[in-house]
């Protein structure tokens, strides 16, 4: 008999970016990094063979890896920087998805044993004082927080979750097969794991913090606030973020009626090709009257009456109101402006709207508290969320 893992799918899950309003900056896209269900095994399902390659990968991974070791340094370097850890942990419990517990806690010891062994090189290449290559050889990475190490118990509360909620996306279809990180989010907002649905009126992104230990119902209630402040605050409605492409002029008739006109459009493309300046994008959007509209303007303008413009040429060219080498230059121009266009709908076709976020705090793999802390009551109010399948 198949087990679980030789039936599920082979589906590989979308990349998802969530839009993020940076206080006094500018909306950006906060990308996340996949644990794909595919790349998840049992140990207890999987063959010995499979299970001694899945502990050399690994180990090949994080044992003696730089890119880790400098992570710890940095970090107690730092006074205990929490982005540095979240990387360092989030990375090694990637690795570790499919081990056992006790092939967990040796790997991470030998990666611990290796880093201390190596604290003189280190304690040069970074300029260690002595009371931090002391930290460094004995394991105490973080002066004003003892306990800040990397602890094995964290990591395999996360790993049994992903492989117990993986059998939940076994049989609920619309789960996108995958989990979701981002390091910030983790440090920040204590965000381990981001699940994402697809529901009937939108995505529902679920924020789960993982703990090793039960939680007390302050600590539930600090981790919920957390989650909602950054749903609340940080997160960006569909409606707004899509204005940030293309937003109808208020004085959109006034448009309608010149492009309409064939003469209007002969007027400029002439004008354009009789002027003392060479032929570009700008000299054609000023004599179309939207070269000083906001970019947003211009593109909606653009998206509605380009190929109208195009259109006009086509006429010229037959009529023989134009040469040859002019109507080269004008299409140059206008297949430019095309493609911006079309890098705009690339920009703008993969948005969706999540329409519930979820807080929940689990141990290991039980959920203890699943909290709705965002539900959008009409179809303006979801969040932007990018999906590209």
């Amino acid at each position: 008999m198949k087990n679980l893992e030789q039936i599920l799918p082979e589906s590989t899950p979308p990349n998802i970016k969530m839009m993020e309003n940076q206080r006094g900056k500018n909306t950006t896209e906060r990308s996340f990094r996949t644990i794909t269900d595919a790349s998840v095994h049992s140990p207890e399902t999987a063959s010995l063979g499979d299970r001694a390659d899945e502990l050399e990968k690994a180990s090949r991974a994080i044992v003696g890896n730089p890119e880790l070791e400098k992570l710890v340094i940095k970090g107690f370097l730092s006074r205990g920087n929490v982005l540095l850890y979240a990387e360092l942990t989030n990375r090694i419990t990637e690795a570790c998805i499919s081990l056992s517990d006790a092939e967990i806690d040796s790997v991470v010891e030998k990666f611990k044993r290796t880093l201390r062994s190596k604290a003189a090189e280190y304690a040069l290449e970074f300029g260690l004082t002595g009371k931090q290559l002391e930290n460094l050889q004995t394991g105490r990475w973080n002066d004003r927080d003892p306990g800040r190490e990397l602890n094995p118990l964290g990591i395999k509360s996360v790993v049994h979750f992903v492989r117990a909620r993986k059998k939940l996306h076994a049989i609920s279809p619309q789960t996108f097969p995958a989990f979701y990180f981002e390091n910030y989010l983790d440090a920040q907002h204590k965000i381990d794991l981001v699940e994402v649905l697809e529901g009937a009126e939108g995505m529902i992104v679920n924020l789960i913090q993982i703990k090793s230990h039960e939680y007390n119902p302050e600590d539930i209630k600090n981790i919920t606030q957390s989650h909602r402040d950054w749903a609340d605050e940080f997160t960006t409605d569909l409606e707004s973020y899509e204005k940030n492409f293309s937003v109808e002029p208020n004085d959109s008739p006034k448009f309608r009626e010149f492009f309409e006109k064939v003469d209007n459009i002969t007027d400029v493309l002439v004008d354009v090709l009789t002027g003392e300046v060479e032929p570009n994008k700008n000299l054609l959007c000023e004599k179309l009257g939207i070269g000083n509209l906001p970019k947003i303007e211009q593109i909606w303008i653009l998206e509605n009456y380009l190929p109208i413009v195009r259109e006009d040429l086509g006429a010229m060219i037959s009529g023989g109101l134009i040469d040859a080498e002019n109507a080269e230059k004008i299409s140059a121009i206008i297949s430019d402006l095309e493609k911006q266009l079309e890098k705009v709908r690339n920009h703008r076709k993969n948005l969706n709207g999540v329409s519930e976020i979820h807080s929940l705090c689990t141990v290991g793999e039980r959920v203890v508290s699943d909290v709705v802390i965002f539900k959008a009551k009409r179809e303006g109010e979801r969040k932007a969320i990018r999906v590209e399948k």
